[in-house]
C-alpha cells in the first residue's frame, strides 16, 4: 500500500456484485466515485472471482456462498483488525441488514456504519422489524419510504436517524431523447421490437417480484388500452424472473385479455447485461422522470474525513431496478 492509499480513509462496502442485478449497477456507480476519495474494500455477495482490484481501483472480496455467511457480515467481522475501516457502507434489503447490525454492531465502535435500503409501500400493520440501532444511519430513496420507516422504527424504540438518497437514473446511460415527436419514437419502437406498425411503447423495467407491484402496471395499462386510439404495448423487463413469479403476471395477463400487447424483453428471461441493449431500451419510453436526492453521507461519515460530495446530490448509480 502506497502511502497516498494510506492516508485516505477506507471505506468497506458490502453488497451484491452480479451483472444484471440492480444492486450490483448501484454499487458500481456509488463505488466509482467513492473511489475518488478513499481506498474501498467491496464485499461483494454473489461473486464468484478471486479477490482482486478492479478497473475502478477498488479490491473486490467474494462472499463465498452456502457457508452460512451469506451477506459477508462474519467476513468483515473477521478482517476487521486488518482492514480498519473507517466507514461501512450496506446496501440490501432491510432483513438482510439485520446480519451486520447484530455481527458488527458489538465491534464497530465510533466506525460509522451505514444501511441503504429500498422500500416499496407501506409497512403492513404489525410488522415487527430487525433490530438495526447498530446502524449509525439509514436511507432509503422516497421521503414517502423514510417517514414510515422513521415512524415504525420509533415505534419499536429504535432511534436510528433515516435519511433521504433520491432513486436516480444513470444519466450517462439512460437519457430523454426530446427532440423526437411521438411519431418518431413509435417508429423507432416499430424497428426495435419488430413490430408491424409504429407502436407507442410503456416500459416497466422493474423485475417480476410481488414488491414491485407490477400488477398494478399491468391493470392501469389494460384500462388504457381500452380506450386508446393509436397502437400501443407494454415492455415487461424480464433480465432476471423467476419463473413462479413470472407466472402470476402472465396470469393476470391472460385474465386482461392482454397477451397481444405485451412484449416481455428480453424475448427469453436471462440476464440482460449488454449496456447498450438497456440504454436503448430505456431511451423509447415516452417520459423520462428524475428524482433528486440528497447527499448519502451523514455527518458522521463526514467527521471521519469522508467528504459530504463524496456521493453528489444526485447519485446517478442509484436508479433501479434495485434488487
Amino acid at each position: 500500500m502506497s502511502s497516498d492509499e494510506g492516508a485516505r480513509p477506507h471505506i468497506v462496502v458490502a453488497g451484491w456484485c452480479r451483472n444484471g442485478t440492480g444492486f450490483t449497477r448501484v454499487l458500481n456507480e456509488v463505488i466509482a466515485r467513492l473511489q475518488k476519495h478513499a481506498r474501498i474494500t467491496w464485499v461483494g455477495i454473489g461473486a464468484t472471482s478471486d479477490t482482486h482490484v478492479l478497473a475502478n481501483g477498488a479490491t473486490l472480496v467474494p462472499v463465498a456462498m452456502g457457508r452460512g455467511d451469506p451477506v459477508g457480515a462474519y467476513l468483515i467481522r473477521d478482517a476487521w483488525s486488518e482492514w480498519r475501516p473507517d466507514a461501512v457502507l450496506v446496501l440490501n434489503d432491510i432483513w438482510y441488514l439485520e446480519h451486520y447490525a447484530r455481527v458488527l454492531g458489538p465491534i464497530r465502535g465510533k466506525v460509522p456504519m451505514l444501511g441503504y435500503l429500498p422500500l416499496d409501500g407501506d409497512f403492513p400493520d404489525g410488522l415487527q422489524l430487525p433490530d438495526l440501532r447498530a446502524f449509525s444511519s439509514l436511507a432509503t430513496f422516497t421521503h414517502h419510504a423514510a417517514q414510515g420507516l422513521r415512524s415504525r422504527l420509533a415505534e419499536q424504540g429504535q432511534q436510528v436517524p433515516v435519511a433521504v438518497v433520491g432513486h436516480g437514473v444513470d444519466t450517462a446511460m439512460f437519457q430523454p431523447r426530446t427532440a423526437l415527436t411521438i411519431e418518431a419514437r413509435a417508429d423507432r419502437a416499430k424497428e426495435y421490437f419488430g413490430l408491424a406498425e409504429p407502436t407507442v411503447v410503456v416500459l416497466n423495467a422493474s423485475r417480476a417480484d410481488p414488491r414491485k407491484r407490477i400488477d398494478r402496471t399491468i391493470e392501469g395499462f389494460a384500462a388504457y388500452a381500452r380506450q386508446a386510439d393509436h397502437p400501443i404495448k407494454l415492455c415487461l423487463h424480464q433480465a432476471i424472473a423467476h419463473d413462479g413469479l413470472a407466472e402470476v403476471l402472465r396470469a393476470r395477463i391472460d385474465d386482461l385479455n392482454l397477451q397481444s400487447h405485451v412484449l416481455w424483453w428480453p424475448p427469453t428471461s436471462g440476464p440482460l447485461t449488454d449496456a447498450g441493449a438497456r440504454g436503448a431500451l430505456q431511451r423509447l419510453r415516452d417520459r423520462h422522470q428524475h428524482q433528486h436526492g440528497r447527499r448519502l453521507w451523514p455527518r458522521q461519515f463526514r467527521a471521519r474525513g469522508l467528504r459530504g460530495d463524496t456521493v453528489g446530490a444526485r447519485p446517478p448509480g442509484l436508479g433501479r431496478t434495485m434488487g
